[in-house]
């Protein structure tokens, strides 16, 4: 009888395991949808800095090819500057 009160035992902590398993399963479901949220959140937030820092980008390449056009420079030096400046103009 005492084994059989062991087995039992050993049985009702395997099913205290799977429950406690099954319980952190859906805690952890119900906590899914936070968590999406969150990292959206943190997604809006450095696509609003990459947009920032592509604005800064353009106005700083703006200004370079300002200063290149007014510089003097060989023929060379021109063609390779309205090449680069054509090449980011269309992206």
């Amino acid at each position: 009888m005492d084994q059989e009160t062991n087995d039992t035992h050993s049985i009702d902590n395997e099913f205290k395991s799977a429950t406690e398993v099954l319980d952190d399963y859906i805690d952890s479901i119900y906590n899914l949808g936070s968590e999406v949220v969150q990292s959206l959140t943190e997604l809006q937030i450095l696509d609003e800095q990459l947009e920032k820092l592509r604005a800064i980008y353009k106005e700083c390449q703006e200004k370079y090819f300002e200063i290149l056009e007014e510089s003097d420079q060989s023929d060379e030096e021109e063609k390779i500057a309205s090449y680069w400046k054509d090449k980011t103009e269309k992206k």
